[in-house]
């Protein structure tokens, strides 16, 4: 009688068949009227139980107490000894027989399944009563199914069937058919295997979920793996979930479970035949109806009609848009070079035809009046459990295939590598070898040439020290000619020189001459450093001495005018194209007056009183090199002084070193916010500052210029 794709055919189509049955011809001969009918002498046609036509061509009185309305109605069903009913919310049918004297005293089986209340009464006995009939007087809403036995004495049988929908429940359903004791004890093991059969694919499609779902964890490349995993899953949630309590939650999940397993099925078919993954909008629209369909509140609304025929039409839409989703995808194989491709399409198809059209052609193709109809149902779900199962062997006949060509590919790639491992040891041999013999004559080489840099470097060491010491004579003579600190020092009230050559002579130099009442102070920087420099200052001293000393010229403008002239004089450059030459400030100090003359070369002069420091600015002019062609004159700046005035000269090196923590320059603004931080210190702790803020800023860095810096305090 049941079908194991009947419920998978039901939820194809997505709604549940009403059906008002009562059978409509007549099998046997009338031994009163046609109101009762006679059966039992002969098999009857279109029979699902050999030998009995309990039904066949029986008219029922039937009521149906729904909204109100009590009308009376003829029902018919497609099989003479089944009755179904799906409607109403208290039906009673009643009906009489004559029998056959054989029929008598024999045992029949009634096989029913409902969900509500049930009340079937033979001859005025009851036989079975359940829900609110029964004893507990408790309304079922789950459905509930079984078998009873009864036994007609009588040739004139009556039978009653009573039939209450429990008010709250999601859904109605009556389903009787009725049989001799033979096939009731065939239906109850037939029903066992239908059960054990559904654990078993149940648990057949878990295992495949299983398998691929760590298929994908172990490779997360791979997503195939992981819709095909959820494809199973769903599927056994949809056909174990049978097997749980029945509701009307359950039975809609169910429903929903085969929509989202298909779709995932779809999205197999994408990625393994298309190569191309698809949108999960569908799936996302899918969950959420489904959770909302599931809510609480519609589900005590489903009694409803117009609500559940919302969900029903809204899941038979989503089944039809998923599984035209799926054939689509599926079809994309034709065509398909890659064995991948083409196996999962042939199999799904062998599936497909196997599991859904076979049945369906054999059942069309049976005649009915054959006898054992039922046998052939079980054939019917047979085939279309092995059209089922090809769905994951086939997908597993794909995954075991490619991890064996990925494995022969691998074995291929190792013994690849092995022979060019071999080959490359032999070529590092043969390599060493070579390397071995360019060795000795290398290291015979090396030792040549060793001696060769030994003596050379003996000879450089001995060249070195030698110009060291001419240097370091240099410095002797340039500090001898550079003039005495002490007289700075008794001039003034105190004073500082800070003067760090770049290298052992420095093209810096100071001058410090007494004129009468006034003093002249003058700090340089000559074109390099070094060597080089070293000579420019010591021609700058001697035009110094001669310009202050023998020419008694003690304006600092006029100073700078006539040492211009002899840096021109003294190196030819009118004759020549050499630039060399020097910036310098130098100011004229008349300590009794209390005044300065200042007069710069590209130096400025600094002047700090009381937290202030005055910027005196030089002419833009240096001396000598490119100011041959210039047509401009120095200019004298008078300065005012103060007591516990501080004056500062200084070169360009301090301000130029590159250091701190970024190796940029030190820059004049730092020099400057130095000086006005040691403003009420000592001359010899502003000395010791300077010196130790220009070498901490140095660090690592080389020093770049020659340095000097003085300062007096009026």
């Amino acid at each position: 009688m049941n079908w194991s794709c009947h419920t998978f055919f039901k939820n194809i189509l997505g709604t549940v068949i009403i059906l008002f049955v009562i059978l409509f011809f007549d099998t046997g001969l009338h031994a009163q009227s046609n109101r009762v009918p006679f059966f039992g002498r002969k098999p009857p046609v279109a029979d699902t139980i050999p030998y009995l036509n309990i039904f066949d061509a029986w008219k029922w009185d039937g009521k149906i107490f729904s909204s109100g309305e009590i009308p009376a109605k003829e029902f018919k069903q497609f099989f003479p000894d089944t009755l179904s009913l799906n409607n109403g919310e208290w039906i009673t049918l009643n009906t009489e027989c004559a029998l056959s004297p054989k029929l008598l005293q024999r045992e029949y089986t009634i096989k029913y399944k409902v969900k509500g209340s049930l009340l079937i009464s033979v001859n005025g006995e009851k036989i079975l009563e359940t829900g609110a009939f029964a004893k507990s007087r408790s309304l079922v809403s789950q459905m509930q199914s079984g078998f009873v036995n009864f036994t007609v004495h009588d040739t004139l049988m009556t039978m009653q069937v009573t039939y209450r929908q429990h008010t709250q429940a999601a859904g109605k359903r009556l389903s009787i058919a009725i049989g001799n004791a033979d096939w009731g004890e065939e239906s109850k093991t037939e029903q066992q295997q239908e059960k054990y059969m559904t654990y078993a694919t149940g648990a057949f499609y878990f295992a495949f979920a299983i398998v691929f779902l760590l298929l994908f964890v172990f490779n997360r490349t791979q997503f195939e793996n992981l819709y095909f995993a959820l494809f199973c899953l769903f599927v056994s949630v949809y056909i174990l979930i049978d097997l749980l309590y029945d509701s009307f939650l359950l039975d809609h999940i169910s429903k929903y479970s085969m929509v989202i397993a298909i779709e995932f099925l779809s999205l197999f078919f994408a990625t393994i035949l298309v190569g191309k993954p698809k949108t999960k909008i569908p799936l996302f629209i899918i969950f959420l109806l489904g959770l909302i369909t599931c809510h609480p509140y519609f589900l005590y609304l489903n009694d409803d009609t117009t609500l559940s025929t919302v969900f029903d039409f809204l899941f038979a839409f989503l089944l039809f848009l998923v599984s035209l989703s799926a054939l689509y995808f599926l079809l994309q194989g034709f065509g398909k070079k890659k064995w991948e491709a083409k196996s999962i399409l042939y199999g799904s198809l062998a599936g497909s035809f196997i599991g859904v059209i076979l049945p369906i052609l054999l059942a069309i193709a049976f005649p009915a009046k054959y006898p054992h109809w039922v046998s052939q149902y079980k054939i019917l779900g047979y085939l279309s459990s092995i059209g089922f199962s090809l769905y994951p062997l086939t997908a597993a006949y794909v995954i075991g295939k490619r991890s064996g060509i990925n494995q022969k590919q691998l074995l291929a790639h190792v013994n690849q590598i092995e022979k060019l491992s071999q080959e490359n040891l032999q070529k590092e041999q043969e390599k060493k070898k070579i390397l071995e013999e360019q060795n000795s004559q290398l290291e015979l080489k090396v030792k040549e040439r060793t001696g060769e840099l030994a003596a050379k470097n003996d000879l450089i060491t001995l060249k070195n020290k030698e110009i060291t010491d001419s240097l370091i004579y240099a410095k002797r003579i340039q500090a001898a000619i550079l003039p005495d600190k002490k007289m700075m020092l008794n001039s003034f009230e105190d004073a500082f020189i800070l003067y760090l050559p770049k290298d052992i002579v420095s093209g810096d130099f100071y001058s410090f001459m007494r004129k009468e009442n006034k003093i002249i102070i003058a700090a340089a920087d000559c074109t390099g450093h070094g060597v080089a420099g070293a000579f420019m200052s010591m021609i700058g001293t001697s035009l110094l001495n001669q310009i202050i000393n023998e020419k008694n010229i003690t304006a600092p403008a006029s100073i700078l005018e006539h040492l211009n002239d002899g840096i021109i004089t003294a190196l030819k450059q009118k004759e020549s194209d050499t630039n060399d030459g020097m910036d310098i400030s130098i100011c004229t100090f008349d300590l009794d007056a209390m005044t300065g003359e200042f007069a710069g070369a590209n130096r400025p002069l600094l002047l700090l009183r009381k937290g202030e420091l005055t910027t005196y600015k030089p002419n833009k002019l240096p001396i000598g090199g490119l100011q041959i062609v210039a047509d401009k004159k120095y200019t004298t700046t008078q300065i005012d002084l103060v007591k516990d005035d501080h004056i500062y000269f200084y070169t360009d090196g301090y301000a130029d070193q590159f250091g701190g923590a970024m190796g940029k320059k030190l820059m004049i603004k730092k020099f400057k916010e130095s000086l006005l931080t040691i403003e009420n210190k000592a001359m010899s702790e502003q000395k010791d500052h300077l010196s130790r803020f220009f070498y901490e800023w140095k660090g690592h860095h080389d020093q770049v210029d020659d340095v000097l810096v003085i300062g007096i305090k009026i």
